[in-house]
């Protein structure tokens, strides 16, 4: 059993662990540059993925490229900040929805998201609860084509 968390270049730190056999954990070192590097590309896919989801879907539209990667921007700081706090206080009323309420909170903060960047429109909840749902699934085809090989 291991753990393997990758970087970029090709130097390996194997750590075993003492109290469990056959436990390691496999860390490959990681430039600054290659994290950089890493994170313009997922927003430059989040962006195209923005922008196949508001051509998709009616009630939803994109003035231009940069209020799509502006969207992609904000959208990714809502998700990394603001996402953890309301999944945590909403969490007792989730699990007793058997998760459905994730669906909510994920249009709630697209449509959150889209009230904060101005040239992004979105027409209602169901506009946002769609395009959260299409968008997740394109962002993860993109992303999948997008892999190193």
């Amino acid at each position: 059993m291991g753990v393997c968390v990758q970087g970029s270049t090709s130097r390996d730190v194997l750590l075993y662990g003492k109290d469990i056999p056959g436990f390691f954990l496999c860390i490959k070192s990681c430039s600054m540059n290659s994290m950089v590097n890493s994170l313009i590309v997922n927003w430059m896919v989040s962006t195209v993925a923005v922008g196949i989801t508001s051509f998709l879907l009616p009630g939803v539209a994109v003035a231009g490229v940069v209020s799509a990667l502006v969207f992609a921007l904000v959208l990714g700081v809502v998700n990394a900040f603001v996402r953890p706090v309301v999944f945590l206080l909403t969490l007792p009323l989730n699990i007793m929805t058997l998760g459905l309420l994730t669906f909510v909170i994920n249009a709630l903060l697209v449509w959150l998201a889209a009230g904060l960047v101005p040239g992004f429109v979105i027409a209602g909840f169901w506009s946002a609860l769609f395009f959260s749902l299409v968008l997740s699934f394109v962002n993860i085809g993109l992303h999948v084509m997008s892999r190193d090989k």
